[in-house]
């Protein structure tokens, strides 16, 4: 995954990728926000997702500096109460979290399977890409206009 952060043929550095999470949470945050606003009920008191993914970024910045070389792998939390979803780093590394090689020998068996589809199979491939991509562009597409409409009652009750 952290090949996929580059511009140009060049690798991102961890603060840019940092930032682009941080973008990305608070894309998704707003988002959240806007949707538990418009199906709230009248009277309803509505958790701010901002206020919540600040829990989320501590527990981000909190094991970053232990992982992976400080033997703490996963950060286990069985109360669904306080359990916190899987968080992305900037740091993360696969192939550190599991040096007996397993992550390196799958990502070579999925990079070969890209290019002999890309090299051998190329009407495959590019039908393959270009589904993918018609999917989530018209799932965006639906966001960014709900998003829209909502920023307008926002505006308008203002």
């Amino acid at each position: 995954m952290l090949k996929g952060f580059h511009i140009n043929g060049s690798m991102l550095s961890t603060r840019q990728v940092s930032d682009l999470i941080q973008q990305d949470l608070d894309e998704k945050r707003a988002r959240e926000k806007m949707e538990l606003t418009v199906h709230a009920e009248k009277d309803e008191v509505i958790v701010d997702p901002f206020e919540t993914g600040k829990e989320e970024d501590k527990k981000r910045k909190f094991v970053t500096p232990l992982r992976p070389h400080k033997k703490i792998w996963n950060c286990v939390d069985e109360d669904e109460e306080t359990k916190m979803p899987h968080v992305l780093r900037a740091q993360a590394d696969p192939n550190l979290a599991y040096i007996d090689g397993r992550v390196a020998d799958l990502l070579l068996v999925i990079e070969g399977m890209g290019t002999h589809m890309r090299m051998h199979n190329t009407e495959s491939w590019e039908h393959l890409n270009k589904q993918t991509f018609a999917i989530f562009k018209k799932r965006e597409e639906k966001i960014v206009q709900r998003m829209a409409d909502y920023n307008k009652q926002l505006e308008e009750a203002a």
